[in-house]
């Protein structure tokens, strides 16, 4: 037993529950957003194409979801011809990534969020850096970008 008084089988059950309902939710995203095809990348990182390719984890974790489900943002959210800025667009996906889970009943962790708002942050300073004349409000306040 397990400080939870779960034995082994049971923790290895509940895993595999876990796993099982977060590839069911992935199934669903891809569909929700549009998505033609996914290519499953190993790592833990994605992005999506113009021809409503995702590549992306294959979402058997949490954290593998959430990266789908961002890429999924991109394609639901027309991004490939919005002409927002990029910054602005990351963190539409970031948003969109929190409702999709949320929307499925799937947590998303304080960390997961902090991660997000940071990567908007790393998006805002890398886009001003390029000759970014104006910062999105939104995004700057969502992210915590002080400037």
């Amino acid at each position: 037993m397990d400080m939870n008084g779960m034995d082994v089988v049971d923790l290895q059950k509940a895993r595999a529950e876990a796993t099982e309902r977060f590839l069911a939710v992935a199934e669903a995203l891809k569909a929700e957003a549009g998505v033609k095809k996914h290519e499953i990348r190993k790592s833990l990182s994605g992005y999506a194409t113009k021809d409503g390719t995702i590549r992306a984890p294959e979402g058997r974790t949490r954290k593998q979801l959430y990266i789908l489900a961002h890429e999924c943002g991109h394609i639901a959210l027309g991004h490939f011809k919005s002409g927002k800025k990029r910054h602005r667009e990351e963190y539409e996906a970031e948003r969109y990534a929190h409702e999709a889970l949320r929307r499925h009943e799937i947590a998303v962790p304080k960390k997961m969020t902090e991660r997000a708002k940071s990567y908007v942050r790393y998006k805002i300073r890398q886009g001003l850096k390029r000759g970014l004349k104006k910062v999105d409000a939104e995004a700057a306040a969502w992210s915590g970008y002080k400037g």
